[in-house]
């Protein structure tokens, strides 16, 4: 029943019906059926959309904004009259809505609204006793609360030998035998089980055995193959023959060994691999019953489609798939007789999968509009082709993808193929010697004559197909995608991208609801049989352990989330220790927003930065245009606005302040050009940054803005200003850290690496270290480094001016030079089995320079920690009653033992969770000569965690680690600037290149690319 103001609930199968005068807050949408739309307002959610309002010029709605249904919602109806668009379409399949009745263009679907929740599973919890897994790493400090995490108790036989062997798969020609040498593991996960399925007595049944979709086999029960020996068994198949004969494949297996499982080992020992492929191996098994209704791809099991509960997100060309990661973890507990006691984690995954059997060409054109086309677009396609620009996009978009011949004509082979390239010319222009026509023809001659079929886009790029050296080229229109489900291994674009994050982010308990039932029913682990025969054993109950939540530290940020707004800066911008004033030079690029039209979101820029203590001019220094076409003009510009600044007097601090569209090389040559070449500051801001800004300012004053203080939070930062200081006094263990008597100096670390496909582009490293006591300034020293190196080779140097910026640093802030008595290094992005050669290559190379920085005095102690966030460990707060929170962990809550393996590591969620389920960071300690007992480390981490100039809260990773992946990305853009051969360097020719060796592979690296010009890098350029 609805009322007069608002639209009313809706129920299983009938949304309530929307309001007749004030319908702007929709009824809620039922299962099925949709809500009515008012008057004035938008139509009410519905299960198929509800209806727009009747002659409103803004009305319509539906399912965009009143939320789909949970099965097949659809958007609603724009308006009779003058509507604008219609309703946005449903989360799970539905269409938009139509466009208003006059406004033709008005219409089209939206990208719907919430979807309604999945059933909520009653999912088992077990206590886990500190006993069962204890730790001597445990802190004290904190409020002591429990809560649940994603892992299982496993058991295993410690006493159990598992028999291990080495597989090659080989052609048998008429006098010798040619390998298969493919790498695919999905094609050599289909050879291997298809010689098991010939040959079951003599591998002693598909569940004796377990295969690692590579060379390695693992069987409880020994095979007939004796030690020293080989064994062999044969298949006859068709396997890469045209002419339909069989040919015989012959697998060699020769015994390597055996292998128990021990807690005790090592992580990365084969016996742990071998359980993590037991725990999978059914579902990776291509002739098992999980074959179809899971999809494995290593630790990941995605549910395909359909699945009633798991329904994949529809993205056009692609869809995104749920699915089960499971890992499995040892323990610190001693067995137990013969059972040993590990854990498994289980967490939800999610992946983009290429839609099986998409038209080529219709999966192009949604990459680039967002939508298939329609059939009077298709036929207009014949008089079409695409330009260098468009191939360029076509070949990334295929680049790796399985396709299929389409059946245009009965003798036309209807196959898998592999993508290979775009070939620049079009059916008509690619012409060959046909020796079975016996004259050159060109594609379309070809198909016309060995086909009967017409090709359609004759101006098309024809697709090139593997292997590349026989020249395989097809017409566009006779390939799809593969009927395979295929993993997208690279980044989505960026519109698709924002599509997921509905679909993605879950709550807690929706999180662990969806583990339970992947777990118990999809995956079903209760009741495995390959489990089983090797007596592995999971208790499908997630663990309930104990945790603490710290106190957070005494500073700015300790005031309540309502009261962060008026946040003011603790220290105001200064160049070397003086006091300076801000100006701001506005540059417009493309006309993207009108100064006298935004004058508004201006003012607000400017009175959040002076009424939190910056000193601003209120007008800018100037109003410059810039248009992009004329890009070589772009350091001139930046140029003459420096040299303008000399004219601005003593004291005073520029800031180009660059009104942006949302362009990727806008944002690099800029920071390029003003970093590299000219050591200008500049904030960027786009133009939808711009309009928040402008609504912002017309609601309310300057204060009340979120967008101008995060604006201000970063020029203040920039400029040499402090937005956070924590008081040692009254902060739980800070002292030990921030003394005078013995500095700490904070080192963050990380390096990042090319996109996937990107073969030469170097990879940056980056290392952040404190320039004052209280860890309130950094600055950072970056390099390139060859390609995909993940060890920083020039760590010594690096490290060496780190020293150097600390003792300077604390002479301009301090007044005395200070040599640090602590070093503590934050270590991002390596994995447990890179643990080694952090120690081996850096620490050792930490070492030295410390031994030279610090010859013949005291040198400091050092502990090296890593930090990682890529893990898939995950909590709820079980006694967590607030709405909001939606169960997610308290910030600062820190988990030290019943699930940890290492000596010294520890969780700690730092952050406040926004949005979907909190991501806590673990931490472990590789190196400590300082004696850090488990409290000192966990409150540091904490409390650096408060100190990242750019957020007004707690983030989740300490400043230093945070402060170097900027630094990389920034020096990424910087060296995308010297790529594209702009006049970024000192003397305003492009950057010279020098080549690095690296392997057998010649890379090209600007010499200067990545290092800022001398008066930046005293500054937090990079914030």
């Amino acid at each position: 029943m609805s009322n007069w103001k608002g639209g009313g609930g809706g129920g299983r199968s009938g949304g309530g019906g929307g309001g007749y005068s004030q319908g702007g807050r929709s009824g809620g949408g039922g299962y099925g059926g949709g809500g009515g739309g008012g008057r004035q307002g938008g139509g009410g959610g519905g299960g198929r959309g509800g209806g727009g309002g009747y002659d409103s010029g803004r009305s319509g709605g539906g399912g965009g904004r009143g939320g789909g249904g949970y099965d097949r919602s659809g958007g609603g109806g724009g308006g009779y009259d003058r509507s604008g668009g219609g309703g946005g379409g449903g989360f799970r399949g539905g269409g938009g809505g139509s466009g208003g009745y006059d406004s033709g263009r008005s219409g089209g679907g939206g990208r719907g609204g919430p979807v309604a929740p999945r059933p909520m599973r009653n999912f088992q919890v077990a206590k886990l006793s500190e006993a069962e897994n204890p730790s001597n790493f445990k802190g004290a400090l904190g409020r002591r609360t429990d809560v649940v995490v994603n892992y299982f108790k496993l058991k295993f036989n410690t006493k159990m030998h598992i028999y291990k062997y080495r597989v090659d798969f080989f052609h048998q020609l008429e006098d010798k035998r040619k390998e298969i040498s493919t790498t695919n593991k999905m094609a050599l996960r289909q050879k291997f089980w298809s010689f098991v399925s010939a040959n079951e007595a003599y591998f002693g049944g598909r569940n004796n055995l377990v295969y690692d979709d590579s060379h390695l086999c693992y069987t409880r029960k020994e095979l007939p193959v004796q030690s020293g020996t080989v064994g062999e068994v044969t298949i006859e198949t068709d396997e890469g023959r045209r002419d339909g004969n069989m040919t015989t494949t012959v697998m060699v297996i020769k015994a390597t060994g055996t292998i128990s499982i021990k807690p005790q080992e090592t992580y990365e020992d084969d016996a742990f691999r071998v359980l993590n492929l037991i725990i999978t191996q059914q579902a990776r098994c291509p002739i098992g019953a999980l074959d179809r209704t899971i999809h494995c791809e290593v630790s990941r099991l995605y549910i395909k489609p359909p699945n009633s509960y798991h329904e994949p997100l529809d993205l056009g060309g692609f869809e995104m798939l749920r699915g089960l990661y499971a890992f499995a973890k040892r323990g610190l507990a001693p067995p137990k007789g013969n059972v040993g006691n590990g854990f498994v984690n289980f967490d939800v995954a999610h992946s983009a999968f290429y839609k099986v059997g998409c038209d080529i060409l219709q999966f192009y054109a949604f990459a680039k509009t967002g939508r298939f086309m329609n059939a009077n677009e298709i036929e207009r396609l014949n008089d079409y082709g695409m330009n260098q620009s468009q191939r360029n996009e076509l070949r990334t978009l295929l680049s790796g993808l399985k396709m299929k011949k389409k059946r245009i004509a009965e003798n036309f082979v209807e196959s898998e193929a592999s993508f290979c390239d775009v070939v620049d010319k079009s059916p008509d222009a690619y012409k060959f010697e046909c020796e079975e026509l016996g004259r050159t023809v060109s594609v379309t001659e070809y198909y016309a004559a060995k086909y009967n079929y017409r090709v359609k886009f004759r101006s098309m790029p024809l697709i090139k197909i593997m292997p590349r050296e026989r020249n395989l080229v097809l017409p566009i229109e006779v390939l799809k995608v593969s009927d395979k489900l295929q993993r997208l291994r690279r980044k989505l674009p960026d519109a698709l991208q924002a599509m997921t994050n509905q679909y993605t982010s879950t709550p807690p308990r929706q999180r662990f609801s969806d583990i339970d039932q992947m777990a118990r029913v999809e995956c079903n682990f209760d009741q495995n049989p390959v489990m089983r025969a090797f007596e592995v054993a999971i208790n499908t109950e997630f663990l309930e352990i104990g945790a603490r939540v710290l106190n957070p530290p005494r500073c700015e940020f300790s005031k309540s989330f309502r009261d962060i707004m008026g946040i003011k800066a603790v220290e105001k911008p200064n160049l070397f220790g003086r006091p300076v004033n801000i100006i701001f030079d506005l540059v417009i690029v493309d006309r993207c927003i009108s100064f006298d039209r935004y004058r508004a979101a201006w003012e607000a820029l400017v009175q959040s930065c002076s009424n939190r203590g910056i000193t601003v001019h209120p007008d800018p220094a100037g109003v410059t245009e810039f248009d992009t076409r004329h890009k070589d003009q772009l350091a001139n510009l930046i140029g003459s606005r420096k040299q303008a600044a000399t004219n601005w007097g003593q004291g005073v601090m520029p800031i180009i302040i660059v009104a942006m569209p949302d362009n990727r090389w806008i944002y690099q040559s800029f920071k390029g050009i003003c970093e590299l070449r000219f050591g200008m500051r500049s904030q960027m801001i786009s133009q939808k940054t711009w309009n928040k800004l402008q609504n912002e300012a017309g609601r309310g004053g300057p204060m009340s803005s979120a967008v101008a203080r995060n604006i201000f939070l970063k020029i203040n930062a920039k400029c040499g200003g402090v937005n956070c200081k924590i008081d040692a006094n009254a902060t739980e263990k800070w002292g030990t850290f921030v003394k005078k008597e013995a500095p700490t100096l904070f080192i963050g670390i990380d390096v990042t690496h090319p996109a996937p496909g990107d073969t030469l582009s170097p990879s940056i490293s980056a290392l952040v270290g404190n320039i004052d006591l209280n860890a309130t300034r950094f600055t950072a020293t970056v390099r390139a480094q060859h390609h995909r190196t993940e060890w920083i080779e020039d760590m010594g140097e690096m490290f060496s001016e780190r020293l150097v910026h600390f003792q300077k640093g604390s002479k301009l802030f301090h007044g005395t030079e200070l040599r640090p008595s602590k070093i503590i290094v934050f270590r991002d992005g390596v994995s447990e089995s890179q643990f080694e050669g952090v120690m081996e290559f850096e620490v050792s190379s930490i070492r030295r320079a410390i031994d030279k920085h610090f010859e013949g005095v005291q040198k400091p102690r050092l502990t090296v920690v890593v930090v990682q966030k890529r893990h898939n460990t995950r909590f709820f707060d079980k006694n967590d009653n607030d709405e909001k929170n939606k169960g997610n962990l308290q910030p600062g809550t820190v988990i030290d033992g019943h699930i940890t393996s290492y000596a010294k590591e520890f969780y700690l969620c730092s952050q406040k969770g926004m949005l979907g389920t909190s991501r806590p960071s673990h931490y472990f300690i590789l190196m400590d000569e300082n004696n850090f007992s488990a409290d000192e480390l966990e409150t540091c981490s904490n409390n650096l965690c408060y100190l990242f100039a750019r957020a007004p809260m707690p983030v989740s990773i300490p400043a230093p680690v945070y402060y170097a992946h900027l630094a990389c990305f920034r020096a990424r853009h910087h060296y995308a600037a010297a790529d594209d051969e702009l006049p970024v360097g000192k003397n305003g020719q492009p950057l010279p290149k020098q080549k690095l060796q690296c392997g057998d592979k010649i890379l090209q690296q600007p010499s200067e690319a990545v290092i800022v010009e001398q008066g930046l890098k005293p500054s937090m350029y990079f914030c």
